[in-house]
């Protein structure tokens, strides 16, 4: 889902077709900040940078959020 001109929001990539995907869609970079290992190795295949942020429901850490904006 579009969210901006430069942001998108949607679920985990799955495998190569789901990060070939969003190279298409000129995604540079994909934000994860659920707990699941991220797929490091599959988002530098296809030329994206993978940035980890786990958050938990319990609220963003001041430090967490700076990752996120700095992401």
């Amino acid at each position: 889902c579009r969210i901006g001109d430069r942001v998108f929001s949607g679920g985990s990539p799955e495998g190569d077709a789901g990060f070939a995907s969003l190279r298409q869609l000129g995604v540079r970079t994909v934000l994860s900040v659920d707990g699941a290992v991220p797929d490091v190795t599959g988002a530098k295949k296809h030329g994206l940078r993978y940035v980890h942020v786990p958050i938990g429901y319990d609220g963003i850490s001041r430090d967490k959020a700076l990752a996120i904006v700095k992401a």
